[in-house]
């Protein structure tokens, strides 16, 4: 991998991580594009840190609140406690999703054409949270129900071309919550799930190279900072209704990578 395969794939990750176009179906055919014959495991952890270091300075005071909560009695009131509880219970189900059928569905990663058709439900499920009737509940309201739904649909991203940030978002439109809220549950749920994973995937890595350091923490900063400024740009398109704009996306790169792969005889 080079220095620029690095901070292209790096972008990549930022933007798609949270922007809600699925992003291990874009680094699926990027992959398949760019030529790598392998998962390249060690640089797809980086960048999943990168993502992850976002989220905490993104919301920072969120976190901050929530730790808070568990030693401060007085604050056990407040939205970052519910919150807190929220995330702990949302996780049970994404847990059990990626423990019991992980391996199953790791192997959609082969195939382009599984992408192409997740991506065109990921726009779908997109196009209907864009139109259902959004309310302005906010996360001292959340119940034990919403997270556990929130929670499963994160699950079901594992799905290589289900957007994570969509389909949590989404659901917790469906849930009642405003656009902004539903994803700052979204993205602060994602930070447990990230860090399993991470942790789960770490003990496969072989040893890396020295002079491969360099091009991975690059990858990791430039993740970062484009995931930062993806999570700013979706809640401001958020909080003005323009979550179609990612279904017209998601349905247009399923339909191309569809048509592609049938064209070239690959389908």
């Amino acid at each position: 991998m080079t220095f620029f395969d690095a901070v292209f794939m790096g972008i990549v990750q930022g933007l798609t991580e949270f922007l809600p176009v699925s992003s291990s179906g874009h680094l699926v055919i990027l992959q398949a594009l760019l030529g790598f014959r392998e998962p390249l495991l060690a640089f797809d952890i980086m960048v999943h840190l990168g993502t992850l270091v976002a989220v905490i300075i993104f919301f920072r005071r969120y976190f901050a609140g929530m730790i808070a909560s568990i030693f401060v009695p007085r604050l056990r009131r407040s939205e970052e406690w519910n919150l807190l509880k929220m995330v702990i219970i949302g996780t049970i189900p994404t847990g059990f999703i990626g423990l019991i059928f992980k391996e199953d569905l790791e192997k959609l990663f082969n195939s382009p054409a599984a992408v192409g058709f997740f991506w065109l439900m990921t726009g779908l499920l997109l196009f209907m949270a864009d139109r259902w009737l959004w309310n302005g509940k906010d996360l001292s309201r959340g119940t034990l129900q919403d997270a556990l739904a929130v929670g499963f649909f994160q699950g079901l991203a594992i799905i290589p071309g289900i957007s994570r940030s969509g389909a949590t978002i989404s659901m917790g439109i469906f849930r009642q919550f405003s656009g902004a809220n539903a994803a700052r549950f979204s993205f602060i749920l994602s930070v447990p799930a990230v860090l399993g994973a991470t942790i789960l995937e770490a003990r496969d890595i072989t040893e890396v190279k020295s002079n491969e350091l360099i091009v991975y923490v690059v990858g990791l900063v430039t993740a970062a900072a484009a995931g930062y400024a993806a999570i700013a740009l979706l809640i401001r398109l958020l909080k003005a209704r323009r979550l179609a704009v990612f279904s017209y996306y998601c349905f247009a790169a399923g339909a191309i990578t569809l048509i592609a792969l049938i064209a070239t005889g690959k389908f």
